[in-house]
């Protein structure tokens, strides 16, 4: 750290030990890396010099020119002069991590905050290059318990989900692709270990309040997410029928692990929309993508794995709580027989109910990419006024010190305000140094929260014009994350849409509209989102957690507002356009409902401008004309009756300006 610039000897020796050619344990490498980082930013190496550090690194290729595979890990260039431009860019994302290391004069805080970027391994960046991916896995599977899998045939099926897995594997770096490869093709179960790590971006991490896993390789900006993972207890897995006094959703009955039925559901869900939003738009939808759906074999336990027929019926292998786990288990197998009306036989004995109960559920795990631990209600509550006793409470253990919290503000602010930039003031509060930090990069934070907003704009605004709905679910802020990726060689902040159990797109088999079933989970999305003026509103909506975190004036908020607005009307009518013009969709929606998106529009055009002139008999021989049955016509109505509120606020998307087929007044 003392050395002016990387010489050669210097260099050498620190990437064998990032590589671990001398034996060095896992922690020091990580700091190996970082102090490696110091030194080519102190000192940025040109011409043969910069040819060498990126030959050193494996990155030259024929020719004397960067490998083509950079481009794949967010680099715009082959020259090497240029490359190494970018990956300065790349680097000054940690330059909070280098403040106050200055070779011998390093202060105590600089060497304090260097050691916690090497305790955050996905952001040392060059280890990508140096660390072997079989390596990486192997230090993943240290953190986990494992049991057998029935292995899934999901990465070879002909659904929805198996064709957008199949095409994530193409799309990643060969780096990410092998990491996730491994795991998705491991024919385990990975479940949360007594000393899996719950700090933020840990390598692998499982995060408080939840029962799954993630996993951030180092170097990288993907998050690979395993749902679910069970509970830290020695027992992992549960039932759950109510709790807090109210009845829990029947995908939650198993409690710290996932319905089979619901995993498929989801994955298929997202990968249409995926596939929907790739083709309207030209680029990848900001949701998360299943890699594999493993079916549980086994559960572990203090006296090994059993099998799940075992496990819930032995009372020597559950323990204490047996008898209530029963009484549970029964009560939710009833409840599905109600929900899916089958007739289905009495069981027998304890065991026949343990084989209903497991019929019912199909207990799985899906590893999915693309995800974020971050989530938006997370991060707000973090950068709150008393977000640092509240991470310290969620991770116990902690140091708890006024430097410790303003690292944990650092390290939130490098991920949602990159290249972060500390402002000065250790004594200052945590909220004041938070709100320092924001205002010294006001502009930036400012252009962040309104892309956000856009971004979210355009994925509702692409889901309402299939007339598609999620019951809030996919918008809610606990089910959205952000994150921070390198893009055309540029820093971006994200969001994420993530855990699509409600998610609905139109099957293939629909052939026309059916507002009554839509309209209403519709206004929850609305309701939820929060970036429309009037009607119901979520006091922790996205718009108002955006706002919180990057702490926004009144007047940057209306204009978040209008952007929103704005974004939503553009994303809904190049996708309308684009569903009711070109054939490319035919295998994603029947075309006859192509053919009739548009009828939406017209007749909410139609009880907008003549609702108090009978305007009831003019949408139904619109609609009858259009060859709807007459019994669904007095529904489509009603529906638009009972949601007035709701298409009021949506107005502008139904009367465009010019759009062809809109019904005159």
């Amino acid at each position: 750290m003392a050395c002016q610039g990387l010489d050669r000897r210097t260099r050498t020796e620190l990437i064998s030990v990032v590589r671990g050619e001398l034996g060095d344990p896992r922690e020091l490498r990580f700091f190996a890396a970082a102090v490696l980082e110091v030194l080519i930013v102190r000192s940025p190496p040109r011409g043969r010099a910069a040819r060498e550090l990126l030959g050193a690194l494996g990155l030259v290729g024929a020719g004397d020119r960067v490998r083509a595979s950079v481009l794949r890990d967010g680099f715009t260039t082959r020259d090497p002069d240029l490359f190494l431009d970018q990956l300065l860019d790349l680097l000054a994302a940690n330059g909070w991590a280098r403040t106050g290391v200055r070779g011998r004069r390093t202060t105590a805080a600089g060497l304090r905050r260097l050691l916690a970027l090497a305790r955050t391994p996905c952001r040392l960046w060059l280890t990508r290059y140096l660390l072997e991916p079989e390596e990486v896995v192997g230090w993943v599977l240290e953190e986990v318990r494992r049991s057998r899998a029935i292995p899934s045939p999901f990465l070879r099926d002909d659904s929805q989900g198996g064709g957008a897995a199949r095409r994530l594997f193409r799309r990643l770096p060969r780096y990410e692709a092998e990491i996730l490869g491994a795991l998705a093709r491991a024919g385990e179960i990975f479940w949360v270990g007594p000393d899996t790590p719950s700090e933020l971006f840990s390598l692998v991490r499982y995060p408080p309040g939840t029962v799954v896993l993630t996993v951030r390789p180092p170097g990288s900006c993907l998050e690979i997410e395993i749902k679910r993972a069970g509970r830290r207890e020695e027992l992992p897995l549960g039932v759950a029928y109510r709790r807090g006094g109210r009845a829990v959703p029947p995908s939650h009955r198993l409690d710290g692990g996932s319905m089979g039925l619901a995993l498929n559901w989801e994955a298929n869900a997202a990968a249409k929309l995926g596939a929907l939003y790739r083709r309207v738009h030209g680029e990848k939808a900001p949701v998360s993508t299943a890699a594999a759906i493993q079916t549980i074999l086994d559960v572990p336990t203090g006296a090994g794995d059993r099998d799940l027929h075992h496990y819930f019926d032995d009372p020597h292998v559950f323990g204490a709580g047996h008898d209530a786990m029963r009484r549970t288990l029964e009560a939710a197998w009833r409840a599905f027989v109600r929900e899916r009306d089958w007739k289905r036989p009495e069981p027998e004995d304890g065991r026949a109910l343990t084989h209903e109960f497991l019929v019912h559920t199909k207990p799985a795990q899906a590893i999915l990419a693309g995800s974020s631990d971050l989530r938006v209600d997370l991060a707000a509550r973090y950068l709150s006024s008393d977000g640092a006793a509240s991470y310290f409470h969620d991770v116990p253990g902690s140091p708890t010190g006024r430097r410790a919290r303003r690292r944990l503000a650092d390290t939130l602010l490098a991920e949602l305000l990159p290249p972060h930039r500390p402002p000065p003031g250790l004594g200052v509060s945590y909220d004041a140094y938070v709100g320092a930090a924001l205002s010294r990069r006001r502009r930036r934070a400012d252009a962040v929260y309104l892309d956000l907003l856009r971004q979210a704009a355009r994925v509702w605004g692409t889901l309402l014009a299939v007339r598609g709905c999620s019951r809030g679910e996919s918008f809610v802020g606990r089910n959205v994350g952000l994150r921070r990726v390198w893009r055309e060689a540029e820093w971006r902040v994200e969001l994420v849409f993530m855990d699509h159990d409600e998610l609905t797109l139109p099957p293939w088999e629909q052939t026309g509209l059916l507002p009554w079933k839509v309209l209403g989970r519709m206004e929850s999305d609305d309701f939820f989102l929060g970036g429309l003026e009037g009607g119901r509103r979520c006091g922790d909506s996205l718009f108002e957690l955006l706002g919180r975190i990057y702490r926004v004036s009144p007047e940057r908020a209306r204009e978040g507002r209008s952007l929103f607005r704005e974004a939503l009307a553009g994303a809904y009518r190049t996708t309308l356009g684009r569903l009711t013009t070109e054939a490319r969709f035919e295998d994603l929606f029947h075309p006859d409902l192509l053919a009739r998106l548009g009828d939406w529009d017209d007749v909410a055009a139609l009880f907008l401008r003549q609702r108090e002139d009978g305007w009831r008999a003019s949408a139904a021989e619109l609609l009858r004309g259009r060859g709807y049955a007459s019994r669904e016509i007095p529904r489509h109505l009603a529906a638009m009756e009972r949601h007035a509120g709701f298409l009021e606020r949506t107005a502008f998307l139904y009367e465009p300006p010019g759009r062809a087929g809109c019904a005159s007044p």
